[in-house]
């Protein structure tokens, strides 16, 4: 995908159910849900081994992509929502501490998480004292996934 598209760009491909064994999409980009988790898992470690190195372009196009396969994965299998929440949120900034806080105030995976408005996002990111930036990006990205699964889920 393209570093100026959106994560929620152009997911209106995915016309079959996800209880069939493949999507319907560019061929072998995505496969299976079981491909869509490989790649969630690959993209993961390659941003924590990466980052530091990458441009700008470079982190929000894995970030991007990072986010279209952990909705591919939820999308079809929404108990897998809650083993993704903690390197999904490490991508997004936050550390351990802030999970155990997200954890603590009943966000106990990325279903419930995807389920709040930006008002409860910026009041959640206030009561554990994420720092400007940290809140920033947790909000964008929530609502990013927000919008990427409710276009799969469709």
């Amino acid at each position: 995908m393209p570093s100026h598209q959106s994560p929620s760009a152009n997911l209106g491909y995915l016309s079959q159910s996800c209880e069939s064994p493949m999507f319907v999409g560019p061929p072998g980009v995505w496969g299976d849900w079981t491909n869509a988790m490989r790649s969630f898992e690959e993209l993961v470690d390659q941003y924590e081994t990466e980052a530091l190195q990458l441009d700008d372009s470079s982190l929000a196009s894995i970030e991007a992509n990072i986010t279209r396969s952990l909705c591919i994965v939820i999308a079809c299998k929404p108990l897998m929502a809650r083993s993704l929440m903690a390197p999904w949120l490490r991508v997004v900034g936050l550390s351990q501490p802030n999970i155990q806080y997200l954890e603590i105030s009943g966000v106990i995976d990325l279903n419930v998480l995807f389920m709040k408005a930006e008002k409860d996002l910026r009041s959640l990111a206030d009561r554990g004292k994420f720092h400007q930036e940290m809140k920033r990006k947790f909000i964008r990205s929530t609502i990013a996934a927000q919008k990427c699964l409710e276009a799969f889920k469709g």
